[in-house]
């Protein structure tokens, strides 16, 4: 199944490279514009390359995407500017609602609400627990998932070149290789599991002790 994964992500990889040489040489996109996908593409290559030789890149790819995640979702709550603001996708709740409607726009307006809500509470969960390391294979199962939906509706309703430009298929796949990966330095689950290690001896003495009296 990793080795799935793997293919997935060089498949996403080769994708958002094409459309990054195709916006410089043919659309004229600045560097600028493409300065994020450039960026991912890197990480991801290095993540695609390196992901069972070190547990370093692993747990760089979890903080990444669990800044992605809370970033978004400060940036929906205004925390880093309002709208207008240079670097702001939205800058208030409701114009975050309105983006919504927009992605998902096969889908009745009434809802475009209630999907941004269990958006923001979905990114938030995952980002926290992405970010202190608890239960990170699940959560980096559920963070694919997330943002497949999230390409795929934006695919749909948008230009095609939307997805591509956040790199979102590059993420998704990413995530999904990061949950067949060692992410756990620096985590809650190492904790524990450290933890469940060091009382194995203590429960084992006392065994040995019982069976001997």
């Amino acid at each position: 199944m990793r080795r799935w994964y793997n293919w997935a992500v060089w498949i996403a990889l080769v994708a958002e490279s094409a459309w990054i040489l195709i916006g410089l040489l043919y659309r004229h996109y600045s560097i600028g514009a493409a300065t994020y996908p450039i960026f991912i593409v890197a990480v991801f290559t290095v993540l695609a390359l390196t992901y069972r030789r070190t547990r370093w890149t692993p747990a760089f790819v979890r903080l990444l995407l669990a800044l992605e995640f809370l970033g978004s979702v400060g940036d929906r709550f205004g925390w880093f500017g309002g709208p207008g603001t240079t670097g702001i996708s939205w800058g208030s709740f409701e114009r975050f609602v309105g983006y919504t409607r927009q992605v998902n726009s096969f889908l009745p307006d009434s809802l475009g609400f209630p999907l941004a809500i269990l958006a923001t509470i979905a990114e938030s969960f995952l980002g926290l627990a992405l970010l202190i390391g608890l239960r990170i294979k699940l959560a980096s199962r559920l963070s694919a998932l997330l943002l497949l939906l999230f390409g795929t509706a934006m695919s749909i309703s948008l230009p095609l070149d939307q997805p591509f430009g956040y790199a979102v298929f590059v993420l998704a796949a990413g995530a999904a290789l990061l949950s067949h990966s060692d992410a756990s330095i620096v985590s809650v689950d190492a904790a524990i599991k450290k933890s469940g290690k060091n009382r194995a001896p203590e429960k084992a003495d006392t065994f040995n002790t019982s069976q001997m009296n």
